[in-house]
């Protein structure tokens, strides 16, 4: 009777260590033979890295902007988001459930109003989440100052080095980093009072 359930144990712990044995190889070799393998390979990896990184830049980043950065450590730019609101089906649902609700023709437009700006918000605080928490990390190494964070346009102005705006470039939630240029307005060659005329 006890050479039965002796035999039995042993089958489960030969069993036990078969499958652990099968198992533990597995957690351990993908990571170890990927560093065995990227020892041969690093110049392939970095230049790999480096033809996306070229390819993203041509693709995101504005000329004007690149060619600033030849000349300025740090430079002023703005970092559009890929997901924007679109406010007019948002202001017409809106409206469907401010009709709903027999709303004067003011309280409406209000509702509508701040149910536009409540959804610019909500989107701007949530897509640029990972983005801010970038900046605010290379703001705090020195290589980033000025941030400021816009919901209207979904967007970011930051004025930051290169490679921290290579690196914000290389993020999925970024549609286009451009240039913070000043914009000055032309005057008119011809008075207002002479047009009249």
């Amino acid at each position: 009777m006890f050479t039965k359930p002796k035999s039995r144990k042993r089958k489960k712990k030969l069993s036990s260590f078969i499958i652990a044995s099968m198992l533990i190889p597995s957690l351990i070799l993908p990571s170890g033979l990927n560093s065995a393998l990227a020892v041969g390979t690093d110049k392939a990896v970095s230049t790999s890295v480096k033809a996306d990184l070229g390819s993203t830049l041509k693709n995101k980043v504005s000329p004007e902007l690149l060619s600033t950065f030849k000349k300025e450590d740090k430079v002023s730019f703005l970092i559009k988001l890929k997901q924007q609101v679109d406010t007019a089906a948002v202001a017409k649902k809106a409206d469907e459930v401010t009709t709903s609700k027999n709303l004067t023709a003011a309280e409406a437009e209000i509702q509508k109003r701040s149910t536009i700006v409540s959804e610019l918000r909500s989107t701007a605080t949530q897509s640029q989440y990972n983005v801010i928490e970038y900046l605010n990390k290379q703001v705090k190494a020195g290589n980033a100052k000025d941030l400021q964070s816009f919901y209207i346009v979904n967007g970011i102005a930051v004025t930051a080095t290169k490679d921290v705006m290579e690196q914000v470039a290389l993020m999925e939630e970024v549609e286009l980093i451009s240039l913070d240029e000043t914009v000055h307005l032309v005057q008119p060659s011809v008075s207002t009072t002479e047009i009249v005329k």
